[in-house]
């Protein structure tokens, strides 16, 4: 054992019970206090991702029971479906060959640009059914890096996407067709608490 160690040692055992025990009592306190901290912050942000993917499924659900039931759409048509809703929804129409937004201002560049023949017409890669959804490979070219990739039962594929800044996006996408038009539905939201 180092000096250091010998003096830290005897100065412990000098010293009186009361005190002992008020920094034995005190250290476990602040562990504790750590350990709690550490799971209640582990799972706030599980319930985050949980009710945002929540929100995400409820708005991509009303988007394609708005594309059954209408023919007419416009961005300002989709902003009056959603309202007040923090959720970002962009649906390209391969029939008018164009893309509808409910937000203002620039598009995020890992939203999916018409390029070429619309999706519906496009021959579906590797055997699939259906053309990809989102190009990964131009998502890299972007600057974005995909933190997770999962497909839920409705067919909806989730990404979380991370930008060079460290902001953080749950994006839900689509290929949806109607007996009119086939439509590329993106659905997305930037998350709140960004891990550091």
């Amino acid at each position: 054992m180092s000096r250091k160690n010998k003096e830290w040692l005897k100065g412990i055992q000098h010293m009186a019970i009361a005190k002992r025990i008020t920094l034995l009592y005190g250290g476990i306190f602040s562990l504790s206090l750590l350990f709690i901290s550490g799971f209640m912050m582990l799972n706030i942000s599980g319930l985050q991702q949980s009710e945002m993917r929540r929100e995400l499924q409820e708005t991509m659900t009303q988007v394609q029971e708005f594309l059954q039931t209408n023919t007419e759409l416009s961005d300002e048509s989709l902003r009056e479906l959603l309202g007040d809703k923090y959720v970002e929804v962009s649906i390209y129409s391969s029939e008018a060959n164009e893309t509808y937004n409910n937000f203002v201002g620039e598009m995020p560049p890992f939203l999916f640009r018409p390029e070429g023949e619309p999706p519906s017409r496009q021959k579906p890669q590797n055997g699939a059914d259906k053309p990809p959804v989102i190009g990964e490979n131009e998502l890299y070219r972007e600057g974005y890096q995909i933190n997770g990739r999962r497909e839920n039962k409705s067919g909806n594929v989730e990404y979380i996407l991370e930008n060079s800044t460290d902001q953080q996006f749950m994006l839900l996408t689509n290929h949806f067709e109607t007996d009119t038009d086939a439509y590329r539905i993106q659905v997305f939201k930037m998350r709140g608490i960004t891990p550091i």
